[in-house]
């Protein structure tokens, strides 16, 4: 089994990002696993027979290449895409990204992960439809569909790849390489009435927060978090699921179709001005190009990312250009870790 920490970083010149897709797989795995040595070692090589030059790694044990992160988390998106475009559902491209596809038609070089946006209507006729007619291999994992999930997001995830978050949160479901589903909500019908009811949604989530949170997490004083952890005791007793549900009635109870502004209700973060919008700036999207194939964005995306990431059409600084998350991968079938290592 290819046990990998994920911790990557890209090298800053965005020519060279393009360039260093070909991050080099673990000689240790190469060796241990000699009956794929031929196979895995192409994955190595470019179209020339050359060795590609490895990305920058701030982790020694890291041995999947990011670009083949992101071709199973495209994959993930197409499968959505091909659900949504049958079934006449509407969802959106979102935050990175959105910004990937407007910035660089694709993913941005370093980014680590897919986020979309989908009205709660619409989100749960998917549910229904990915239940009633599953994949081989993607799954919808979430409050609907998995008792046990303990996260605030939906995921379609790869259950050929296994993926642990490191985080504060606990998890008691097996994850894999994913795309997020954020649900789109009614927020109200002025910008004073949006920001309230998304204060409101976030009081909820800091609740759950409170719940879901591991008593020791990595790079916090111990007597610091055992204190936290007696002082979120009710929060604990109420338990996970029982602010998993408060949370998703709440913001369940505007409309998305009936709203002038509306929300990703259920992001993690405090300012209301990221992640409250007007619903026109949605509507029946416009395409953009990912990755060689078209997807659907909003109408007005400048209007939708300007006020999280400002000028988002200059690249950041080079010390900022690396992934933001952190987990640790799992491929137990060499055959999908060469699938996912090809360009």
């Amino acid at each position: 089994m290819l046990k990998t920490k994920k911790t990557l970083e890209m090298l800053p010149n965005k020519t060279e990002n393009a360039a260093l897709l070909g991050a080099a797989l673990s000689q240790n795995y190469i060796g241990k696993n000699k009956t794929n040595q031929s196979n895995i070692k192409k994955a190595l090589l470019n179209e020339k027979g050359q060795e590609k030059k490895p990305l920058e790694i701030m982790s020694t044990d890291c041995t999947v290449p990011l670009y083949a992160i992101q071709n199973g988390e495209i994959g993930i998106l197409k499968y959505i895409k091909n659900v949504c475009d049958q079934n006449g559902l509407t969802y959106f491209l979102a935050y990175g990204t959105l910004i990937g596809a407007v910035r660089h038609q694709g993913f941005v070089p370093w980014d680590d992960d897919v986020d979309i946006h989908m009205p709660r209507n619409d989100y749960l006729k998917f549910v229904k439809i990915v239940q009633d007619d599953p994949h081989p291999y993607y799954r919808l994992i979430s409050m609907e569909t998995t008792p046990r999930f303990t996260l605030t997001t939906a995921k379609v995830i790869d259950t050929r790849t296994v993926l642990t978050q490191v985080s504060p949160c606990t998890e008691r479901v097996r994850l894999g390489i994913f795309v997020d589903i954020f649900i789109l909500d009614g927020a109200g019908d002025t910008q004073e009435e949006a920001e309230e009811t998304y204060k409101k949604a976030y009081d909820l989530f800091c609740a759950w927060y409170k719940a879901v949170m591991k008593m020791f997490y990595p790079g916090t004083g111990w007597k610091k978090t055992l204190l936290l952890w007696i002082k979120h005791t009710p929060e604990r007793a109420a338990g996970i699921r029982y602010w998993l549900e408060k949370m998703d009635k709440f913001n369940a109870s505007k409309a998305y179709e009936d709203c002038v502004f509306v929300g990703a209700l259920g992001a993690c973060t405090p300012e209301p001005a990221r992640n409250i919008w007007k619903r026109e700036w949605f509507g029946e999207g416009t395409s953009v190009v990912f990755n060689g194939d078209t997807f659907r964005a909003p109408c007005n995306w400048d209007a939708v990312l300007r006020p999280e990431y400002g000028d988002y059409m200059t690249l950041p600084t080079p010390e900022e250009r690396k992934p933001h998350h952190y987990y640790h991968l799992e491929i137990p079938d060499p055959a999908v870790l060469e699938e996912l290592s090809q360009l």
